[in-house]
């Protein structure tokens, strides 16, 4: 009986959040199109401020773990100018650490699926070296908010396992 209690409850939220939606995004402002532009034209303002820290934790990322005998970090071309997106290792079982990083709080994740693999291409070929990626890599907070003792934090939990 808790099931249908919940599961009516949910379905009207749901019906009632869709009708908020369209009644504040889309009859006053137009087109949610138009709202997300307006969130992104006022974040390009912040940009420089989040290229320069994302680059700056990258920085420290690569110091903190380069005496980790059991990760590598992923380098960038040091011929580009980049914005690290994300912040990746390779590890030797990227699905064990993300496990604990995550039990931890610590919001890891995997690489993307390697392309060749993704059902909509169904490929199947063997790709050795990009396979090899997706199980030993691993995509670490990138955040600009984020601080240095975070990373410091996430790197004590990596140096105790």
């Amino acid at each position: 009986m808790e099931w249908m209690v919940f599961a009516t409850a949910s379905a009207f939220t749901f019906a009632l959040v869709s009708v908020l939606d369209k009644t504040l995004i889309s009859d006053h402002i137009g087109s949610g199109k138009i709202f997300v532009a307006a969130v992104g034209v006022a974040q390009l303002g912040k940009s420089e401020r989040f290229i320069k820290r994302k680059k700056q934790n990258q920085e420290l990322f690569k110091k903190l773990l380069k005496n980790l005998d059991s990760i590598d970090v992923f380098n960038f071309n040091p011929e580009g100018d980049i914005v690290p997106h994300r912040n990746i290792i390779f590890v030797p079982d990227a699905s064990e650490l993300i496990l604990y990083l995550v039990a931890n709080g610590v919001g890891a994740r995997t690489l993307f699926m390697p392309m060749h693999s993704q059902p909509c291409y169904n490929y199947a070929k063997d790709f050795p070296i990009t396979e090899k990626l997706f199980k030993t890599g691993v995509c670490l907070p990138s955040a600009p908010s984020l601080k240095k003792d975070d990373i410091k934090f996430l790197i004590s939990g990596l140096e105790s396992r």
